[in-house]
C-alpha cells in the first residue's frame, strides 16, 4: 500500500500512535471510568469498533496490482502456504538473520519489562510521583524517536542500523545493571532510572523502526503475509516465556547482576549471530529515491 520512500515515515507513525496511545489511554480511561457507568463504557466501546470497522472497509488495500510472479495459491492448504513461507523464509540469509535477532532479543528484553518496575518498586522503593515520571520516561522516549525518524530520509542500512542499536541497548542494560549493584542516594536512582528508561525508549523505537522498514520493502509481497506472521508468532511465544523467566530470577538472584549478564548476552549474541547466518549487513540496503524533476 505504501511507497518504499515512505515506509519509514508510516512504520514511525505507527509506533507514534503506539507510544501515545500507552501513555494517554491509562489516563482517558480513568477519567471515563469516573464519570459514566460500566454499561456506557461497553457501549462507547462497541461505538468506537464499529466505527473502526466502517474505517477498515473504507480502506482501498488493494490500489495497486502485484505483479503475479509466483504460481496462485489461493487454493494451497494452510500447511502448504506455511511451508513455502518457511522455505522463503530459511533460503534468505539476512531474513534468518532478521527474524532469529528479533524473536531472541525480545526474549532477552523481557528483563526491561519485568525488571524495572520490580526494581523500582521493590528494591528502589521509588514513591509514587517518581515511578510515575520514571514509566512515563519510556515512552517519551518511543514518541521522540519515532518523531525523528518520521522526519528523516529513509536509513540506508536499516538491518545495520538495528544490529548497531541492539548492541547499544545490550550496553545499556549492563551499565544499569552495574549501577544498581552501586548504593547512590535515592535521588540519584530515580534521575538515573529517568534517563535510562528515556534512552531505552529512543534505541527501542531506533532499532524497531528500520527493522520492519527493511523487512516491509525487502520481503516479497506475496510473502509478506506469512513473513511477518512469522515472526509475530516467534515474539508471542518467546515473550510470555521470557516474562515467566526474568519473574522467576528477579526473585531468586541479584538484580543488578541480572541486567549485567543480559546485556552481555546481547552483545555476544549479536557478534555471533551475523558470523553463524553469514549474513553481509550492508547488504540490506534501502537505497536513496531520486528526486523527480
Amino acid at each position: 500500500m505504501v511507497d518504499e520512500a515512505d515506509l519509514q515515515k508510516v512504520r514511525s507513525f505507527e509506533q507514534l500512535v503506539s507510544a501515545v496511545s500507552q501513555i494517554i489511554a491509562p489516563i482517558i480511561g480513568g477519567i471515563i471510568y469516573a464519570l459514566i457507568s460500566l454499561a456506557s463504557i461497553v457501549l462507547l466501546e462497541v461505538v468506537c469498533e464499529s466505527l473502526a470497522a466502517i474505517v477498515l472497509m473504507m480502506v482501498n488495500f488493494h490500489y495497486r496490482k502485484v505483479s503475479d510472479s509466483h504460481v496462485d495459491e489461493s487454493q494451497d492448504s494452510l500447511l502448504k502456504m506455511f511451508l513455502s513461507g518457511l522455505n522463503y523464509i530459511k533460503k534468505d540469509r539476512l531474513l534468518v538473520f532478521a527474524m532469529v535477532m528479533g524473536m531472541s532479543i525480545n526474549f532477552v528484553l523481557s528483563s526491561i519489562s519485568v525488571g524495572i518496575p520490580y526494581i523500582q518498586i521493590h528494591q528502589l522503593h521509588f514513591p509514587t510521583q517518581a515511578y510515575s515520571f520514571s514509566e512515563s520516561a519510556f515512552g517519551f522516549g518511543l514518541i521522540l524517536a519515532s518523531l525523528i525518524l518520521s522526519m528523516i530520509k529513509n536509513i540506508r542500512y536499516p538491518l545495520l542500523n538495528t544490529y548497531i542499536y541492539v548492541i547499544s541497548l545490550g550496553a545499556i542494560m549492563s551499565s544499569l545493571g552495574f549501577i544498581l549493584m552501586q548504593s547512590l542516594p535515592l535521588k540519584w536512582m530515580i534521575v538515573i532510572m529517568i534517563i535510562g528508561n528515556f534512552v531505552m525508549g529512543v534505541c527501542i523505537t531506533l532499532l524497531n523502526v528500520p527493522l520492519n522498514t527493511w523487512l516491509s520493502a525487502y520481503v516479497d509481497p506475496q510473502f509478506q503475509g506469512r513473513v511477518f506472521h512469522f515472526l509475530m508468532t516467534g515474539v508471542q511465544l518467546l515473550m510470555p516465556l521470557g516474562i515467566v523467566f526474568y519473574s522467576f530470577l528477579f526473585e531468586v538472584a541479584d538484580n543488578g547482576l541480572i541486567f549485567i549478564i543480559s546485556g552481555i548476552v546481547v552483545i555476544v549474541m549479536m557478534v555471533l549471530l551475523p558470523i553463524i547466518s553469514q549474513a553481509n549487513l550492508k547488504s540490506a540496503e534501502i537505497k536513496p529515491q531520486e528526486n523527480k524533476a
